[in-house]
């Protein structure tokens, strides 16, 4: 599973491995909290593919 957050606040795109498992989205939220983003400046989604599509 990985993580893919969209923060407005650099304008970058990140993408976490994230552990297996049922997480809830609040523990998401936590976790990218503690990679120090601001929870109101980002979106995210979690997604099985680690692909990265350029075109």
């Amino acid at each position: 599973m990985y993580i893919t957050v969209l923060d407005f606040t650099d304008g970058r795109i990140y993408q976490y491995d994230a552990w297996e498992g049922a997480l809830s989205h609040d523990d998401y939220e936590a976790l990218l909290d503690l990679k120090g983003h601001k929870l109101n400046s980002i979106e995210w989604m979690v997604h099985e593919n680690g692909e990265i599509i350029t075109n």
